[in-house]
């Protein structure tokens, strides 16, 4: 969807894992190098200005899926003109420590409680 809207880049790897907990060693090096690749794409891409949003990154941060130093470096020297958009759950102490703002969304209600699985375009 995102493809389509003008001024959008997308950087994604199109290799789906899986779960983590269920990968072998060999394909969560293989996760890592494409994450950094994909890391270092998208910072190139996006100069001094503009919104980076990092959708799940905060598992790639906590799975050490990507480089967390140069990521880090990356937040504490950006410039004020990017707006830096990050989700995930369990948010490392130095994300909320710096960010402007920090919401947590629960779950009240969900279709996969009633067995429903993950749909492309909503959940995947």
């Amino acid at each position: 969807m995102l493809k389509r809207l003008p001024n959008i880049c997308v950087f994604r790897s199109n290799v789906d894992f899986g779960f983590f907990s269920t990968m072998s060693d060999d394909e969560k090096q293989h996760i890592t190098n494409i994450h950094n690749s994909l890391m270092e794409d998208a910072l190139e891409y996006l100069g001094t200005e503009g919104m980076l949003v990092l959708d799940e990154v905060t598992h790639a941060i906590n799975f050490n899926l990507i480089n967390c130093e140069k990521f880090r470096t990356f937040i504490d020297g950006k410039p004020q003109s990017i707006e830096l958009v990050m989700t995930g759950r369990n948010p490392k102490e130095y994300l909320i420590e710096t960010a402007d703002y920090v919401s947590e969304i629960k779950k009240v209600k969900h279709p996969f409680d009633r067995g429903i699985t993950a749909r492309k375009g909503i959940e995947l």
